[in-house]
């Protein structure tokens, strides 16, 4: 990074480390780098392609309308390679990084614990709407007809098996 109260019109990051950032740090590090850019400024994010990206680089690279929430306007994504100009306004939009890297974080834990107790572990079929409450009476009836479903084959099984043998053998 440039010294302080320093502002540049170019800026060329060629490193893949910003590729490995957390959201927090990515966060940051696009904000400083607005920041050290003037008005009309030019950043490139020149990043290998092999090497591999974290989920959050890919989100930018997936939704560059991000970057407008970081005053980066006039995005030019090329693999894995970012070009963007620091627009006019000096207003920040706010940022959603952050927000979504928690929801999603939130998310795959409440997914993992789900898949620990509860209808999962149980080895039946389970069906996921988003909402808890419909899920839970959804799986609690699927579970019903599913074990009712298995009782009845296995019970039509044994009753077959007893009538066909032993009804057949004179003994």
């Amino acid at each position: 990074m440039p010294p302080p109260n320093t502002t540049l019109d170019f800026i060329i990051y060629n490193t893949s480390e910003f590729k490995m950032l957390e959201p927090h740090s990515l966060d940051a590090f696009l904000v400083d780098t607005s920041d050290f850019l003037n008005t009309m400024g030019v950043v490139v994010f020149n990043c290998s392609d092999t090497v591999p990206g974290s989920y959050y680089y890919n989100y930018l690279l997936e939704n560059p309308e991000e970057l407008w929430n970081y005053n980066l306007v006039s995005i030019g994504i090329s693999g894995s390679k970012i070009t963007a100009k620091k627009g006019s306004s000096v207003i920040f939009k706010s940022r959603k990084m952050i927000e979504f890297s928690k929801q999603y974080n939130m998310t795959e834990t409440k997914l993992e614990e789900e898949e620990k107790t509860g209808f999962p572990s149980l080895g039946f079929i389970v069906l996921r709407s988003g909402d808890q409450q419909i899920d839970q009476a959804l799986n609690l009836a699927g579970f019903i007809l599913q074990y009712t479903i298995l009782f009845n084959f296995f019970s039509f099984g044994i009753f077959f098996f007893m009538t066909e043998f032993l009804n057949n053998h004179n003994y």
